[in-house]
């Protein structure tokens, strides 16, 4: 694993430890006893700074891309691994059920199939949203554009236009039909 994967995948692995958490004991508990909250509030900060951070990345790149996918599959090899999601998922959880009083056990295998199918599950999650933020990107890009473009129309045609209003007979030359003899001639 790269560096630059590594805090997708401890933000991914968060998220896979508490999708593990919830299938295993459903609403029995709070996942990390009293600083539930708090890994709440921080899982939360963590998906919205990654989110913010590919949302940026993908604003660079939006310029030469030529369709949403493109830009997707460029941003696609920044998400990590399975593997790396699953390792960090799995300290995720046992760093949560290390902060919980004493209660009843799940099997360490059925622990790490779940770990490994939360993982799998978030990573494909992860390539959707981040398929949709590509679009949403390149829309919003392709849209700043058209307006830029317009503006600088306008400001062209501003400039322009002053000349023909200096010269009464080329600027009615634009507003009016030619006159009903001319194509009679032209006929």
């Amino acid at each position: 694993m790269t560096l630059r994967r590594l805090p997708g995948a401890i933000v991914l692995g968060l998220v896979a430890a508490l999708v593990t958490h919830a299938v295993l004991f459903g609403g029995e508990h709070a996942w990390g006893g009293a600083y539930h909250s708090a890994l709440l509030q921080f899982t939360l900060a963590a998906v919205t700074g990654l989110t913010a951070a590919a949302g940026a990345l993908l604003w660079t790149g939006a310029a030469c891309a030529a369709d949403g996918t493109v830009l997707a599959a460029r941003m696609r090899s920044l998400l990590p691994g399975w593997f790396s999601v699953a390792v960090c998922g799995t300290g995720w959880y046992v760093l949560g059920e290390c902060l919980e009083t004493a209660h009843a056990g799940v099997p360490l295998l059925a622990v790490l199939a779940i770990v490994a199918l939360s993982a799998w599950l978030v990573l494909r999650f992860a390539a959707i949203a981040l398929r949709a933020l590509a679009e949403i990107v390149l829309l919003v890009v392709r849209l700043l554009d058209v307006q830029r473009q317009r503006r600088v129309a306008f400001e062209l045609t501003r400039r322009i236009a002053p000349r023909y209003a200096q010269d009464d007979k080329a600027w009615r030359r634009f507003t009016r039909p030619p006159p009903v003899e001319f194509a009679l001639t032209r006929a």
